[in-house]
């Protein structure tokens, strides 16, 4: 259900981690922030299975932001991906985008 890319995730039952690399219109920077903040960080943060959801912005460009998820599972990223308030938000976030988002899916390496 969660739009990932084919093999993104290795085990569905082990934690996974996503990292998305956005830019931002320069118009749009302050908005992107507070929206971000309001409507995926301070939301996410407290569903089952949501480690860590945090976005980053680029201290040298300041319209380069990185997203950092961090999930249980694949079945609590589905979970999260279902929620209305992530489909209601994904519209007016992409409209803030200068370009395409890069998306990057991480397994755990194993070193502990």
């Amino acid at each position: 259900m969660a739009m990932l890319p084919e093999g993104a995730v290795k085990d569905p039952s082990k934690p996974l981690c996503i990292v998305h690399h956005v830019r931002i219109r320069p118009e749009c920077v302050e908005e992107y922030r507070a929206y971000a903040r309001e409507h995926y960080i301070l939301p996410a943060s407290g569903e089952p299975g949501c480690e860590v959801y945090d976005v980053w912005q680029d201290s040298a460009d300041p319209c380069h932001f990185i997203v950092v998820e961090r999930w249980s599972s694949l079945a609590a990223l589905e979970a999260h991906m279902a929620r209305p308030y992530v489909l209601g938000g994904l519209a007016r976030a992409m409209a803030m985008q200068d370009g395409p988002m890069k998306s990057y899916y991480l397994s755990s390496a194993g070193f502990g």
